[in-house]
C-alpha cells in the first residue's frame, strides 16, 4: 500500500513538472486567457443605407435680390450707379423639417475610418419672402450735367419682394471618423446640389425736378426792383417693372458638418449629426441650412 501510494505522488510530480515545461502556444493562449476585455469592437468597414429625420433653420439673405432687375431697367440710365445699390429687402429665416435617406461606403485602417457618402433631404417649411420699398432724393447725380443755375433733383421710389424656398437638397460627402468601441464620431465635407423655387420683382418710379430761380423785374414804389422766383419744373419718366420667377431651379453649394454613429449590433447603426449647407447665390438670394438630424442605418 505505502508503494502504491508513493508511485502516485511521484506520477502527479513528474505530470506537474511536464505541464511547468510546455511551450506557450498561441492556440492555448486564446482558450485560457481570463484577462478581462477593455470594450466591445466594432468592425465599421463595408456598404450601409439608412434613413434619416430632422430640424433645419433656412436662412435666406434677400437684401441684393433686386439688384440685378434694377440695374437691367436702368442700364445706361444716370441712376444706374446709385438705384441698384440700396439695400431694399430684408434678410428672412424659417423653420422647417426634413426626411430622407443616405448610402455609403466605409473604409477601415485599425481606429481610422475613411467613406464616402450620398445623403438626400426633402425639406418641408423651408421658405420665406420679403417685400419693402425705398425713396430717395438724389442730387445731381453723375452724368446729369444740368445747365448753370440750375439742380437736378430725382424722385426716386422703388418698390420689390423676392421670395425662396429651398425642396430637396442632395450632398455628396467624404467623410472621416475614429472608432471607439461601439462609438464612432465623424467630420464630413463635400458638394452640394439644392432644388429650389425662387420669384423676385422690382418696380422703379422716377420724377426729375429741375430746380432753378428767376430774378424778376418788378415795380417798387416809383421805381422797379428785383426778386428772385424759384422753379421746380417736373418730368415724370415711365414707370419700370421687371420680374423673374422660376420653379425646381437646380443650385450648387457646399457642405460641412459632423456626427456620432453607434453601433447598436454588428449590422444596426444609430446616427446623429449636424450639418451646414451654403448654397451658391440664385437670382440675387443666398440661401443656407443648418440642420440637427438622426438617422438609423443597416452595414453590409
Amino acid at each position: 500500500m505505502r508503494r502504491f501510494v508513493l508511485v502516485a505522488m511521484m506520477v502527479g510530480f513528474a505530470q506537474g513538472a511536464v505541464a511547468a515545461d510546455m511551450p506557450d502556444l498561441p492556440v492555448l493562449r486564446g482558450l485560457l486567457d481570463d484577462t478581462p476585455r477593455s470594450g466591445l469592437q466594432t468592425n465599421w468597414d463595408g456598404y450601409y443605407v439608412g434613413g434619416q429625420f430632422g430640424y433645419s433653420a433656412a436662412g435666406m439673405q434677400f437684401d441684393h435680390a433686386t439688384q440685378s432687375l434694377t440695374s437691367y431697367m436702368l442700364r445706361n440710365a444716370i441712376l444706374d450707379d446709385v438705384v441698384p445699390q440700396w439695400p431694399l429687402l430684408q434678410n428672412k429665416s424659417a423653420s422647417a423639417t426634413s426626411y430622407g435617406g443616405y448610402a455609403g461606403r466605409n473604409w477601415q485602417w485599425t481606429d481610422a475610418v475613411l467613406g464616402v457618402e450620398v445623403n438626400y433631404n426633402h425639406f418641408s417649411g423651408a421658405s420665406s419672402s420679403s417685400s419693402d420699398s425705398m425713396e430717395r432724393l438724389i442730387t445731381n447725380p453723375a452724368g446729369s450735367n444740368p445747365p448753370s443755375g440750375h439742380t437736378y433733383v430725382y424722385d426716386a421710389r422703388l418698390d420689390g419682394n423676392a421670395y425662396a424656398k429651398i425642396r430637396d437638397v442632395l450632398t455628396f460627402r467624404a467623410r472621416a471618423g475614429w472608432a471607439a468601441g461601439i462609438f464612432m464620431p465623424y467630420a464630413f465635407g463635400g458638394l452640394a446640389l439644392g432644388l429650389v423655387d425662387a420669384s423676385r420683382s422690382a418696380t422703379l418710379a422716377v420724377t426729375r425736378h429741375d430746380q432753378w430761380n428767376e430774378t424778376v423785374t418788378v415795380p417798387v414804389g416809383t421805381g422797379t426792383g428785383t426778386v428772385i422766383v424759384p422753379h421746380d419744373d417736373l418730368t415724370p419718366y415711365q414707370t419700370l417693372t421687371n420680374s423673374e420667377s422660376k420653379t425646381g431651379l437646380v443650385t450648387y453649394g457646399f457642405t460641412a458638418g459632423g456626427g456620432l454613429e453607434v453601433s447598436l449590433l454588428d449590422n444596426v447603426l444609430l446616427r446623429a449629426e449636424y450639418e451646414y449647407v451654403r448654397l451658391s447665390t440664385t437670382m440675387g438670394m443666398d440661401l443656407h441650412t443648418n440642420s440637427v438630424r438622426g438617422g438609423f442605418g443597416i452595414k453590409f
